[in-house]
């Protein structure tokens, strides 16, 4: 489970001492993830096994798990079967991680009651927001009413100055489940938020007059758009420009060449993580 980006110290926002269940195959991945998190200011424990996991919940309850996915014997999707039938993990947050873009995984891992999925290799600043907002109470998370029926369309937005890249990457994503809507000027994101609503923006983070952190940063500030989630797309694969991003309250980030698969995952990740929990309060 290699982890990228810098260490951060923080302890979670109520400052209360978190406690997450780390479960991994390989023991040094979890050394390595718990050292991190302990150093954010979490109280991590470390199972080996999906066995070892639940093992561990017969002792303790944890506020949060994160799961890998892909473990020999029970592996991540039985195990959260199991957690879910047990008495300490049946309303524990769990988040998935993988080193593979599997859309059909994550649905069916989102389907057994996962809140979250991350891909590897992880950004520790990223998994920190993740695990804050699955933690943050339910009543934070409603900014605006929302109807009794959610749509079955995901409403998606693109923002990118490239027309070229918008019409290959709607044509792309294009399918029953979505609908895609390009834009080519960040000026008109503001108008167009004002007036209709999205499950997910896709930004570009370089375009000329506003770029995209500026852009993201707007949308952050508005109560209407404050959680809406925000995928931030660019060419370059600078950690400081990814790190600023995630302050300003990205979902997530990818670099381009773009792999669709892989931006499927995080569309349905940060889609699913809006409905199950609340997103972050960055301002």
């Amino acid at each position: 489970m290699p982890i990228a980006g810098t260490v951060e110290s923080r302890r979670p926002q109520n400052g209360a001492v978190t406690s997450i269940l780390v479960v991994d195959d390989d023991p040094v991945n979890c050394q390595v993830v718990s050292r991190r998190l302990t150093q954010e200011g979490f109280s991590v424990a470390i199972a080996t096994s999906g066995q070892e996991a639940l093992d561990a919940l017969d002792h303790q309850r944890f506020d949060l798990v994160l799961l890998d996915l892909a473990m020999p014997g029970m592996d991540g999707v039985e195990t959260l079967k199991r957690l879910r039938s047990h008495v300490r993990g049946a309303h524990t947050p769990v988040i998935m991680l993988s080193a593979h873009d599997d859309s059909d995984s994550i649905k069916t891992c989102l389907a057994q009651g996962a809140v979250d999925y991350l891909v590897k290799p992880l950004v520790i600043p990223l998994v920190r927001a993740r695990i804050e907002r699955c933690l943050r109470p339910a009543t934070a998370v409603k900014s605006e009413p929302e109807s009794p029926k959610a749509p079955a369309i995901t409403r998606i937005l693109i923002v990118d100055d490239d027309d070229l890249n918008c019409r290959l990457l709607t044509r792309q994503l294009q399918n029953p489940g979505y609908t895609v809507t390009a834009v080519n000027r960040a000026t008109e994101v503001v108008d167009l938020l004002a007036k209709e609503s999205f499950d997910v923006v896709l930004l570009d983070v370089n375009m000329p007059t506003m770029n995209g952190t500026v852009l993201l940063k707007h949308i952050r500030s508005h109560p209407r758009t404050r959680h809406l989630p925000v995928i931030m797309i660019t060419a370059t694969n600078e950690v400081s420009t990814m790190l600023e991003c995630i302050d300003h309250g990205a979902d997530g980030y990818i670099t381009k060449p773009i792999d669709i698969g892989y931006l499927r995952s995080c569309i349905l990740s940060a889609v699913e993580a809006r409905k199950h929990g609340p997103s972050l309060d960055f301002s």
